[in-house]
């Protein structure tokens, strides 16, 4: 008995590889954790905390531009990138980062 090959499929937009869909699925997981998580943004982009909305689509811009040899690298710009496409992200980030004002901004208490 022979084995033989399933002929060869082209992959179409229409019907997904699963490899392509559970790839997706990250994708969305990952930037639904990072719009319920801003502050993880931070682990993709070095000094994150410190950048306004615009200055951090600007820096995932630039660092999306090239190409990853690293598929982990790969994947976790696509997690923000999708996170930086909803405005929920946009809300939370601002809201974030306000806190982080507020905390630096209160007094340590002074010993005497």
């Amino acid at each position: 008995m022979l084995l033989e090959l399933a002929p060869h499929q082209s992959p179409s937009a229409e019907a997904p590889t699963p490899a392509a869909s559970a790839l997706a699925a990250v994708i969305e997981a990952g930037a639904k954790i990072l719009v319920a998580q801003p502050w993880r943004a931070g682990r993709i982009i070095p000094h994150a905390e410190a950048m306004t909305f615009d200055e951090l689509a600007s820096a995932v811009g630039r660092r999306r531009a090239a190409a990853y040899a690293d598929l982990n690298r790969a994947i976790a710009f696509a997690q923000l990138g999708r996170a930086l496409a909803s405005p929920c992200f946009r809300a939370a980030w601002d809201e974030w980062r306000s806190t982080m004002a507020q905390v630096e901004t209160i007094p340590a208490p002074s010993s005497k």
